[in-house]
């Protein structure tokens, strides 16, 4: 297990700073490129003179690290009109993608009120859909046509937590980023051999009930992806459905 106080001082200084960095784009959880980003920011640190002396435009390399870890968690209570307002807004800006998913429902959050249930996020989704398909907007979306898709309540998915790992300063973290109580792995091996799968997900654990979040579904859309390449296909060229039944909850 990495134990941060065996970080050098940049080190140290370049986590905190990406951490910051994360908290400051609202984005749920840290990625390397949040790290990069710190990193290229130490003027008398060693990553800098090496990416110059490669040839890399620091400044454009900035530009677009920003630009790639934008992110969209949406609640209870958000406009349609105003989240489709901002992927254009986004889209002008010239981001490359666009990372969204209904907010969790930390058990340890001072309000739960602003977090959706299940069928209200993807009624969401599909009126924020809706909305782009009228204005015949060309969205940009960091996801898979099919988690789309699950967004806007066609699909009836489990989750694969397992597709999406969290390694952190404590270990691998069990079984996702989003459940914070479950304790840590001290190696990927023990991870997926030692975690009790079978205990989350949809109907499995309450802790799970109303989650959406990419980490545990994209993996899942993936594979669906994979496995049904004309289905998704047809999603990617046409957009999720936004009228009729919504496929019932994996169980």
């Amino acid at each position: 297990m990495i134990r941060f106080d065996k970080f050098t001082l940049k080190s140290q200084e370049a986590l905190q700073a990406a951490q910051t960095h994360a908290q400051e784009k609202s984005n749920p959880q840290l990625v390397p490129e949040h790290l990069l980003w710190a990193l290229i920011q130490q003027k008398d640190g060693v990553v800098l003179p090496v990416l110059q002396k490669l040839g890399a435009n620091i400044q454009v390399l900035a530009t677009e690290l920003s630009a790639a870890v934008a992110n969209c968690t949406l609640y209870a209570g958000e406009d349609p009109e105003d989240v489709a307002n901002f992927f254009d807004f986004a889209n002008s800006l010239g981001i490359e993608g666009v990372m969204m998913s209904p907010g969790y429902s930390y058990q340890h959050a001072p309000r739960q009120d602003v977090f959706l249930g299940r069928r209200k996020s993807k009624e969401l989704f599909r009126e924020i859909f809706k909305i782009g398909k009228k204005r015949g907007s060309k969205w940009h979306f960091n996801q898979s046509s099919m988690f789309i898709d699950f967004l806007a309540g066609n699909q009836s998915y489990q989750c694969t937590p397992w597709a999406n790992p969290t390694y952190n300063v404590f270990g691998w973290q069990k079984p996702c980023y989003l459940l914070v109580d479950e304790g840590y792995a001290t190696s990927f091996k023990d991870l997926i051999e030692n975690t009790d799968w079978d205990k989350y997900g949809v109907g499995r654990n309450p802790k799970c009930d109303n989650c959406m979040a990419h980490c545990g579904y994209e993996g899942t859309a993936v594979e669906h992806t994979i496995s049904s390449p004309l289905t998704a296909l047809n999603v990617f060229l046409f957009g999720p459905r936004l009228d009729g039944e919504m496929a019932p909850d994996s169980e």
